[in-house]
């Protein structure tokens, strides 16, 4: 594990798109995978104002959305689809086409994991960059006894189902449960970037690098046995 101390967030964005760029650039036709959520969102900016200014294509590179709230399609303004298309697809001119969505709607176990078909079938994911949650889950696999390994439908923590009722005009309509791809895609990619910004990940993040433990109480953990991970993060995040 390969592990990146930044001084600020604008840093670790930084050297987050060098990372990016420097393996997309070596494979123009990646298949990846990008958390949707604030910790990557200065890498997206980054990476959109350097598009701006190269000629570089990225309609060549495969998508596929590694969560979404369960009953959202990617039009609701909330749904972490929308924020991907708005923030990375659309800046990056990526193909539609090439955009790939978990089941999100009413359907049995085996459509859902199906999705991991789909990345198979596309050479599984070349590129991965995830967040760390503060209970130290990844994508959304939850703290729980055991590793989910398929794609799956998960119920969110507490506190996740709070931000969203307060986000939700109506909080009955507010998503209580996710469809996530779970630990065989993810250890499935040839690379991992790990992004951590602000204090509240200082536990989950001392953890997961001065533990031995593989434990699925801190889902982070099976990353140890990746090969190819790197860790990024700011001050704030390391204490």
């Amino acid at each position: 594990m390969h592990i990146i101390s930044a001084d600020s967030y604008e840093e670790m964005s930084i050297v987050a798109a060098d990372l990016f760029e420097e393996y997309t650039r070596n494979k123009p036709n990646a298949c990846l995978s990008c958390a949707a959520g604030s910790t990557q969102l200065g890498l997206y900016r980054e990476l959109a104002s350097r598009y701006k200014k190269s000629s570089r294509s990225f309609r060549d590179f495969t998508f596929f959305n590694m969560d979404e709230y369960y009953g959202l399609t990617a039009e609701h303004p909330f749904s972490l689809g929308y924020f991907l298309n708005q923030n990375l697809y659309l800046p990056l001119d990526a193909d539609p086409d090439r955009v790939h969505l978990p089941e999100t709607g009413p359907s049995d176990p085996e459509k859902i994991s199906a999705y991991d078909e789909e990345i198979e079938k596309h050479g599984g994911l070349d590129l991965l960059i995830l967040g760390i949650g503060a209970d130290g889950h990844i994508a959304f696999n939850m703290p729980d006894e055991v590793f989910h390994m398929p794609t799956h439908k998960q119920r969110l923590a507490d506190d996740i189902i709070a931000k969203n009722h307060a986000a939700f005009e109506n909080p009955d309509e507010a998503p209580t449960h996710a469809v996530t791809i779970g630990m065989k895609s993810i250890m499935g990619a040839k690379k991992i970037i790990l992004m951590a910004n602000g204090e509240s990940k200082k536990q989950a993040l001392t953890q997961l690098l001065n533990e031995d433990t593989i434990d699925p109480r801190l889902p982070a953990s099976i990353l140890r046995l990746h090969r190819d991970v790197t860790v990024i993060a700011d001050r704030p995040a390391f204490g």
